[in-house]
This record gives structure tokens, sequence and C-alpha cells, in this order.
């Protein structure tokens, strides 16, 4: 093809009405790549300020010239291109941002490995640094939770691939190094690994799940921490402790407080989004909504594919369940009122549906603005 060659095209789209130009044929430049189309479009729309659009052509978008299109898929440059045209996702501008602090401190994270051991990681000026690792679960760690509201002590949990969970109470004062103590255990309430946990937005009680498809009840945050200063108090009390010689013996010992029994596989996730509810996703391709009082299930979703990641909207969102993973990079949801689900999948840069070698492992949702680490 000529530098001067045109290629007729009909331009399709889904859009609202506003937004529809003439489906009849149009003769434009061979060259013309995502952009200069965009240009053809906000002309036909007369659109004031510009959007900018992006071009798919038989469900793949399009990410060359016209020109090379046509003589990868060796359609001939006189046949009519339909090309639909959608609204462009660009990336996200930062408008405003409110500082927060961390569960018990600035600028702080916490995370746990394969490796065994949950290290707590500080901001500094160009790179996070490690600041205390904990030796927890002989195994693997596979789920690391901050407990909210405890006054005066920074609390997490954590849960392993050794059936058990385990609560650690931080202490980051000021210029000193981080110490930590082990001050209570959950251990009689799996019996294989422990997946995921979740922690109440009360933060007195916390949810765990695990690979004997069982999701378990605990207490936590302050009452626990009370307990088990009170037991340290009657008996030896332990000192805090760096490093490998954190994982001390837990001052006290939690039993559960309820099993939820309904999945039939693997349970791999768990959200806890209100004190009332809990919401579970396993192998079993299931998202199950439990009731924390009954501990029965009042809803279950079922879907095709397992749900890994499992979040749930907060506050006045709550018929709402998200969940992404494989076999495509996106989000799907469940509304409990209107009992339908949607699907949307995210584009890779070079316009393919999935991203190849990767599926999401984890989704966050979160209502507040927060700094990020």
């Amino acid at each position: 093809m000529s530098a001067e060659t045109q290629v007729l095209v009909k331009f399709v789209t889904k859009l609202p009405v506003e937004l529809k130009v003439p489906e009849s044929a149009l003769a434009v430049p061979a060259t013309l790549k995502r952009y200069g189309l965009s240009q053809v479009i906000n002309h036909l729309l007369g659109l004031d300020p510009p959007r900018p659009f992006d071009f798919l052509v038989n469900g793949e978008l399009l990410r060359k010239t016209l020109e090379h299109f046509l003589l990868e898929k060796e359609i001939s440059a006189e046949a009519t291109l339909e090309i639909e045209y959608v609204p462009a996702v660009v990336p996200p501008k930062n408008k405003d941002s409110l500082p927060h602090d961390d569960c018990w401190g600035k600028g702080v994270a916490v995370s746990g490995c394969y490796d065994g051991n949950i290290r707590l990681w500080k901001a500094g000026t160009d790179k996070l640094e490690c600041t205390l690792v904990l030796p927890a679960h002989p195994g693997g760690v596979n789920a690391v939770a901050c407990i909210p509201h405890v006054k005066g002590a920074g609390l997490i949990a954590s849960a392993g691939k050794d059936q058990t969970l385990k609560l650690w109470k931080l202490s980051d004062a000021e210029g000193a190094t981080p110490t930590a103590d082990c001050i209570a255990s959950y251990s009689d309430g799996h019996t294989d690994a422990v997946q995921g946990l979740a922690v109440s937005p009360s933060g007195s009680s916390l949810v765990s799940c695990g690979w004997d498809g069982k999701i378990v009840l605990w207490r936590t945050g302050t009452e626990v921490m009370e307990a088990a200063a009170e037991a340290a108090e009657s008996g030896a009390k332990p000192k805090k402790r760096k490093g490998a010689d954190a994982a001390s013996a837990p001052a006290v010992s939690e039993a559960p407080l309820r099993t939820l029994e309904g999945h039939l596989h693997c349970v791999s996730s768990v959200s806890y989004p209100t004190d009332a509810a809990i919401y579970s996703g396993g192998w079993d391709h299931s998202v199950r909504r439990w009731d924390v009082e009954t501990g029965i299930y009042t809803d279950t979703y079922n879907g095709s594919k397992m749900p890994p990641p499992l979040i749930c909207p907060l506050q006045g969102l709550l018929s709402s369940v998200l969940i992404g993973g494989p076999p495509f990079a996106g989000i799907t949801g469940h509304d409990k009122e209107k009992h339908w689900q949607y699907k949307h999948v995210y584009r890779t840069p070079d316009g393919s549906r999935q991203w190849p070698g990767h599926h999401m492992q984890s989704i966050f949702y979160q209502q507040a603005l927060t700094t990020a680490v």
C-alpha cells in the first residue's frame, strides 16, 4: 500500500445515542492508528473537550496502523472494515490525598511468606526497610491481617500451613527497634492448612478458612490482649524479643467461637465486611454469605470458576460481592438483591483479553482514601 492509500471503514458502538456517529462508510488514511481514529470520532461528534477512544476489530484492540492490521489479517484494502469504538481507559490521576496512619504507626507494612516468617516493613526515603523478622508458621505463612481499634498497641493476626493462627502484639517506640510478642495461639479449629483470614470491622473477632473446607470464627482484639496481660501477670511475664526469639510461647490459647461448614472443598478466601455477615469463596466454585449469629449460610452464588480473592464493599453496598481470578484478570460480581452477575475483563496493553502467565491473586476494596506505602 502507498502512503496515499485510504481504507473504507464503518464505525459502530454500543455507547449511548449521543455518542454514536453515522454508520455510513468513510474513507480514512491507512496510516491511522488509535490516536488518529480517535480524532476522527471526536471530529464527527464535535466533542469539546475531546475524549479518547479505543477501537476493536473483530473483538481485538487495534494497536497498529490500519495498513499493518489489514496486511496481518490478510484483509483486502477494498473491503469495508467495521470498527467498534469504546471509551479508552486512561491512567488514573491523583486528585487529592488524605494522610492516614497505619494500624500501629506511619509508613508501616506487614507481610507473610512461604519461608514461614512475618516481616515488618517501614518506609524509608527511597525504599522499604525490613525492621523485624518473626518466625511464625513452619511450612509457610498464608495470610496476615491487622486488628483495628486496639488502643495503645499494634496487633496482627497470621495464619499458616501448620493449621494454626497466631496473634502478635507489636511495639514500635520512637527511635527504637520494633519488638513483638506472640500473645495468643489458635490451634484447635483447623485440621489442614489455613488459607485465609479476615477481621471484623469492630476488631473483636476474626474468621479463618482453610483446606479442610472449614470457616472458623475466633475471638481477638482488646479482649484477647487483656486476657494475655492477665495471664502474663499471674505467671512469669514474657520478655519482649527480637528476630528469631520472637516466637515465644503465647500467653493464651483461644478456642473457636463457631465453625461454619458448607463448602465441599478448600475455602480459599473470606471477607468480614460487617459484624453480622461473612462471605467465603471456595474451590467448589461457590461464594457463600454466612449469618454470624446463627452460623448458617443464607445465600449461595455458584459459578464456573474457582474464586481465589474475595472482597465485599462496606456500608451501603452490601448487595455486591466482588471476586477476581482465573482464567481472566478481572472482576466478577453477584448482586444479592437482583440475583444477576456481571463480569469485567481487563485488557492488556497488547490488546489480548488475558494477562499471559498471570492470574489475579488478590484484590482490595477501600472506601476511605489513604496514602500507600
